[in-house]
């Protein structure tokens, strides 16, 4: 009787806690939203209101806490969706707290794709990545939302799938609640994401490396037999249905992510055939085949992407890049060593930026590493036959893979270098999220309880620091403002159109063009740039003719207040106001515009 009073007071004290844990969320949301950025934000952390942030973490600890304490019955899971809804408010800050929109760089070029698209002057078709242009362009038809705001809608669903799905691949091989809760608060940490080739923002092969997770989800229900239905042949089953259609929007979304899934597929069908023709009883010969999705896949990237010419650019580039290493005309690595240049520059250590971006992703890389060599080794004593087989399809998949990343670190494909390694970290969140279910084997214990409260917090801590671009890794916040928008907009309206814009301190300007859908009539010049040295002493007299040059908000905030003056320095903008031949003709606030008299 004692017993049961004890249980009851435990449940009804879950209870309470989970009320004031969503009451907590509530409050957050309404302040974020309520407090909404009035300019340019050098960092969405900073900038959003002190109580979001206590109001959040309140919420947090008490969804880890419950879902620690209760993670096998329902108010375990009622904490999940508490953890899950907190974090998502926090992907959610942009469109929370009232930004035009997200993502300097590529981001802008694709929001005028995606307009171009909707307003009918640009076919879907004549873009190698079309997918999720052609989802904005319908939820912002049929929802009646500005472009802008549609494209970060659905980048924050991308995130929500990738979070969804990571504890619903674990749930496949193990149908364990504990899986899901190592599976939820794994998926939080986005691991994929780098900020070096892979971004939070609109970008489209980062989405695409988000949604692959989908991928495996139906690729380990087909495999392992999870879902059957008697109505259908013995070879077939829903989710072997679904994958295909998964597979084919990968193609749309973004081909060079494709290559990679078709790479993996490939060496999971050799890999079936061979263990089926060694060792029948093995888990990996009894499991559903691929081979006829794994053809669908090579048969619809090979016609859609052999039609692009940057298909072939690439391939030559990756072609050219091993040559000229090998006769030492090109040097490994470039954009490596530029990075690294630029980081010791500005005073911060390369082990502290390695450790912000990738020490939580060490950490489940060594999980993911030892998990492979236990199997592979058959030291590992697997508590689901299904586990071996996918830890072994994803071993040798990274193994295939392995050399193909190297060939991205030769010569000027070496940009695409950390695309590749934001591919695989979603293979070492499945593995090391395995590996970490595994080491907690037994129920949790309660004197594990509070040291696995600490690591869970200090792990999301780690890993939500670094959701958003910010100063703490040496990045401006990616906002774009109305005003910044409309400065460019202003400019490009009133233009003498023999007078050329400037790129912009580091290109912004051709982006903007993109955006704002100029394109035609010589709009697009990009091509006239300058460099820091020339900023700093000065640009009147540098060059033949006349130039405009747009410095907004975002341009002073990242080179003064993030890259510490390190290229463009304080006396450049000084000199803008003074020097002879420079004159300010437009500015807003955000955006100033100055016509460089030569």
């Amino acid at each position: 009787m004692s017993g049961t009073r004890t249980s009851n007071r435990r449940r009804y004290g879950l209870k309470l806690a989970l009320i004031v844990g969503f009451g907590a969320l509530a409050f957050a949301f309404l302040t974020a939203h309520n407090n909404p950025a009035t300019g340019y934000e050098i960092s969405v952390y900073t900038q959003s209101p002190l109580l979001y942030w206590v109001a959040l973490s309140v919420a947090l600890l008490v969804a880890i806490a419950v879902s620690i304490l209760a993670y096998d019955n329902r108010l375990g899971t009622l904490a999940l969706v508490l953890a899950v809804m907190g974090v998502l408010s926090i992907f959610a800050l942009p469109i929370i707290r009232g930004y035009f929109f997200y993502g300097h760089g590529d981001s802008l070029h694709h929001l005028g794709w995606a307009k171009d698209i909707a307003d009918g002057v640009l076919d879907p078709r004549d873009i190698i990545y079309p997918g999720f242009h052609m989802i904005s362009v319908f939820f912002s038809k049929f929802g009646g939302i500005d472009m802008p705001l549609t494209m970060m809608y659905v980048t924050l669903l991308v995130k929500l799938l990738y979070v969804v799905f990571v504890p619903l691949t674990l749930y496949v091989l193990y149908s364990n609640r504990k899986a899901i809760f190592i599976g939820v608060f794994s998926g939080f940490l986005l691991m994929p994401i780098n900020h070096i080739s892979t971004h939070e923002h609109f970008h489209t092969f980062s989405m695409t490396v988000l949604f692959t997770v989908f991928v495996y989800y139906l690729l380990f229900a087909h495999v392992t037999k999870k879902h059957v239905d008697e109505s259908l042949p013995r070879l077939i089953s829903p989710t072997g249905m679904l994958l295909p259609v998964a597979l084919v929007a990968v193609v749309f979304f973004h081909p060079q992510a494709a290559f990679n899934v078709l790479l993996l597929f490939g060496t999971i069908t050799l890999v079936q055939f061979v263990y089926r023709l060694r060792s029948k009883d093995h888990a990996v010969s009894q499991m559903r085949g691929i081979y006829g999705q794994f053809i669908l896949l090579a048969i619809v990237f090979a016609l859609w992407a052999g039609q692009f010419e940057n298909t072939y650019r690439v391939l030559d580039l990756m072609i050219t890049g091993v040559q000229e290493t090998i006769t030492g005309n090109e040097e490994a690595g470039e954009v490596i060593q530029q990075r690294s240049s630029s980081t010791v520059a500005v005073g911060t250590s390369l082990t502290e930026m390695f450790v912000k971006l990738f020490g939580v992703s060490t950490i489940y890389s060594l999980l993911a590493g030892g998990l492979i060599l236990s199997v592979l080794s058959s030291r590992f004593q697997a508590q689901s036959q299904k586990t071996d087989g996918v830890v072994i399809y994803f071993a040798y998949g990274g193994l295939v893979l392995v050399p193909f990343v190297g060939l991205h670190f030769l010569g000027d494909i070496d940009a695409y270098l950390f695309r590749q390694f934001g591919f695989g970290m979603v293979l070492v969140t499945i593995l090391g999220a395995i590996a970490l279910f595994h080491v907690s084997s037994t129920p949790f214990r309660r004197d594990w309880r509070p040291v696995l409260g600490v690591a869970t917090v200090v792990v999301l801590a780690a890993g939500l620091l670094i959701a958003f671009s910010s100063p703490f890794i040496l990045l401006p916040n990616a906002q774009v403002t109305e005003t910044e928008m409309d400065g460019y907009d202003t400019l490009l309206e009133n233009q003498d159109r023999d007078v050329r814009v400037f790129g912009g301190l580091r290109g912004h300007a051709g982006r903007f063009i993109d955006a704002l859908q100029y394109s035609e009539d010589g709009r697009d010049q990009r091509a006239v740039m300058f460099n820091g040295t020339t900023f700093n002493e000065g640009l009147s007299g540098v060059y033949d003719t006349d130039k405009y040059l747009v410095v907004s908000q975002y341009d002073r905030t990242q080179e003064l207040d993030v890259y510490n003056g390190f290229r463009f320095d304080e006396r450049g903008f000084e000199r803008l106001q003074t020097t002879n031949g420079i004159h300010r003709i437009q500015s807003n606030g955000d955006v100033g515009v100055y016509y460089i008299d030569e």
